[in-house]
């Protein structure tokens, strides 16, 4: 690589000049050789190490899915530096970036490369400015310049030199009218001043230029030699500086360091500019004395291929508005626009220097000097890469089917194409004017090289109903909108119709299935049950009721037309009602507190069964608290109360002392039996005299006095 540049440097070299500085000056430039970026002070990348960027889309952060070359709805775009222009098909390669809203099918990645291997990208659906390209899904040469507008900034102080006059025997500078102006163009045009003190400043935006010799850098940059000014501000579009305040010797010197800004907010270290301060002094006191002089640098510019050597045309200057009454041809006042590429930006600079009372001074441009400032070279413009089309057709076939390509980058699909018979293409889509009529879109890529287009399938272009029927659909989560409902039969949750309704109510879940007698429903708070409840299985009932100091799983309560809380009820043979009891649990508790706690009825079999079924003490009971029967047992034709029992287990066990008075034996209808009384002997009981005549059917019963106590033994005969 050369160490030295000469004024015309191939891009090569620049950037091999700028490999080098990297690699041997990295103080506070770093440089990673794996992904081949390159990092200023800031951690900001300015370059990159290689001489290809490949870049890629996906649809994942990694690359891994939808990976692709190109960005029609990607939502990521990849980049990977390397010395090779094969591009690599593994996403992992790649360095991925997330897009904001992604590419859509509007949005194409641009880039803009400038020299030393720099690159910048934007995603846009235009090109931000000159010298931006879009990708050409093939890798890029960082060695290809694309921009236009590099090195087209100038900047120039208005005056170039400034007279300062002094006055009195000892001459003083007077400053009144020193007021350092300094501009800058682009292209010819002037761009606006920042007095932005740092590159990340507020007011350092794209197209602007301020005073710094670096990133961090503003005024303080600014180099003086003799004389004494304070900073420039912000005057309409340039830097204004004020009066200086001291002037030590002549000539004195101002050089001020500029960044500029491009409209691609690349920031670049321009030249330094600088402006001169001459003393201008009258003429020596007496006879002997001269006048003084003055001097200006004039300057004129000119685009041209090749050196275009200094003029000689004449020209008259005005001092009081510093006009040029001719400028030599194909010069100009002010630097214009390249006119094309290869072009170079000559300055060309004259001194006038004359007496300091002349008005005008005739002079011509041969003792002038020219400069090289600015030069255009354009970049080769990519390839055109392949284009999307879209076609359209309505059709009664709901089947389309395979493939089609048309010749021409205009071009549409044959009629009747896809098994489509009759149905013609166009670029917008058609009305449909009949019932049953689809209307289909097909995707189609347009290969330039080839210069003819592969359509895709037709698929629905779009589908709207008001109402739509189907013989079966296979759904996955189903979402009902606020108002929205699925029914059949009832048209809303409070509509007593047959039939069922589940929708959202004003934001409550609502679901109604049944009759106005017989019905299921859940109203957003509890589910109610109305009418009959056929089970062929079981019910289990695990709630938590409480009624009095009573806890129960369920409760069932009579009221109104139906006051039995509970019917059980068993066919020709079963049982109606089985309580089961674990343990020392009570199976069946049947209380009341004025009414009867149980009717158990039957109309063959056993009404009321009782059983132990463990070898250790069970008991049934039944118990009153109040007035009412704690037991009622009644009978048509069959036995009210059977109870059995064996020799180890008596049929009836009765822990009372007035079992008589219980029994009320007394009262019932019929006649004495017999009479049996204590004799005083112990456990004989004698013989009753007279017998008693007893009558079939009819309620006896046998009195035993004990002791002065009589007590009462009902008989049936």
């Amino acid at each position: 690589m050369p160490f030295l540049l000469d004024s015309d440097p191939s891009t090569s070299e620049v950037s091999d000049a700028v490999n080098y500085l990297l690699s041997n000056f990295n103080t506070t430039i770093s440089s990673n050789a794996v992904t081949g970026e390159v990092k200023g002070p800031t951690g900001a990348i300015i370059g990159y190490l290689y001489k290809y960027m490949a870049i890629k889309y996906a649809d994942s952060f990694d690359g891994s899915v939808g990976f692709s070359d190109s960005p029609t709805n990607k939502a990521y775009f990849g980049i990977r530096n390397t010395n090779s222009s094969t591009e690599s098909t593994n996403p992992t390669d790649y360095i991925w970036n997330k897009v904001t809203g992604g590419f859509g099918t509007t949005k194409y990645l641009y880039y803009i490369t400038t020299g030393g291997r720099q690159i910048q990208f934007s995603v846009a659906t235009t090109a931000p400015d000159g010298g931006w390209l879009v990708d050409p899904a093939a890798s890029i040469d960082l060695d290809v310049i694309t921009s236009t507008s590099i090195i087209s900034f100038s900047a120039y102080f208005s005056p170039s030199v400034y007279q300062v006059p002094r006055t009195g025997s000892t001459p003083t500078p007077v400053f009144t009218s020193i007021t350092p102006a300094l501009y800058a163009t682009n292209k010819g045009v002037i761009v606006q001043f920042s007095n932005g003190q740092t590159d990340s400043d507020s007011t350092f935006v794209n197209n602007t230029w301020r005073i710094g010799a670096s990133s961090t850098t503003g005024n303080a940059g600014i180099m003086y030699t003799n004389i004494t000014i304070g900073y420039p501000s912000v005057s309409g579009d340039h830097a204004l500086w004020p009066n200086p305040t001291a002037m030590s010797a002549s000539p004195a010197y101002m050089a001020v360091p500029i960044r500029y800004k491009t409209s691609a907010g690349v920031v670049i270290q321009s030249v330094v500019i600088s402006t001169q301060f001459l003393f201008s002094d009258p003429g020596a006191t007496g006879p002997a004395g001269t006048s003084g002089t003055k001097s200006i640098t004039v300057s004129a510019f000119q685009w041209a291929t090749s050196y275009p050597g200094v003029p000689t045309q004449a020209f008259t200057y005005t001092w009081s508005g510093g006009s040029i009454s001719a400028f030599p041809t194909g010069w100009t006042s002010a630097a214009s626009t390249a006119p094309a590429t290869g072009y170079t930006l000559y300055q060309l600079n004259l001194v006038i220097t004359d007496t300091a009372t002349a008005t005008t001074t005739a002079t011509n441009w041969s003792g002038g000097s020219i400069g090289s400032i600015g030069y255009r070279q354009d970049g080769s413009i990519g390839p055109q890469g392949d284009g999307a089309r879209l076609a359209y057709t309505k059709s009664t076939i709901a089947s389309p089917y395979g493939t089609a390509t048309s010749t021409g980058s205009t071009s549409l699909p044959a009629t009747g194409s896809f098994g489509l018979t009759g149905s013609t293409f166009s670029t917008s889509p058609p009305a449909l004017t009949a019932a049953g009529e689809y209307l289909y879109q097909s995707d189609g890529i347009y290969v330039l090289s080839t210069n003819t287009i592969t359509w895709s399938t037709p698929y629905l272009s779009n589908l709207k109903v008001g109402s739509l029927s189907a013989i079966s659909a296979n759904l996955g989560i189903v979402n009902i909108a606020t108002s929205g409902n699925l029914n059949s039969g009832k048209t809303s949750f409070s509509d007593t119709t047959a039939g069922f309704f589940l929708g959202n109510d004003s934001g409550t879940p609502r679901l109604s299935i049944g009759t106005a007698t017989s019905y299921f429903n859940f109203d957003g708070t509890s589910v109610n049950v109305g009418g009959n409840i056929n089970t062929t299985g079981y019910a289990v009932v695990s709630g938590n009721y409480t009624l009095g100091s009573y806890a129960a799983a369920g409760h069932f309560n009579g009221s109104g037309t139906a006051p039995n809380g509970l019917v059980a009820y068993a066919g020709s043979s079963g049982t109606g009602l089985f309580a089961i009891s674990t343990g020392s649990a009570t199976g069946l508790n049947a209380s009341s507190s004025s009414g009867t706690g149980a009717i158990i009825s039957s109309t063959s079999g056993q009404a009321l069964t009782v059983s132990n079924t463990s070898s250790s003490t069970a008991t049934g009971y039944f118990y009153n608290s109040s007035s009412g029967n704690a037991l009622q047992v009644t009978s048509g034709l069959g036995t009210p109360l059977n109870l059995s029992g064996n020799t180890s287990s008596p049929p009836m066990l009765v822990n009372s002392n007035v079992v008589v008075t219980n029994l009320n034996a007394q009262y019932w209808s019929g006649v004495k039996g017999v009479a049996i009384v204590n004799n005083g002997t112990v456990g004989v009981i004698p013989l009753a005299y007279p017998p008693v005549s007893l009558t079939y059917n009819a309620v006896k019963y046998i009195q035993i006095d004990v002791g002065g106590v009589t007590g009462y033994i009902p008989v049936y005969i």
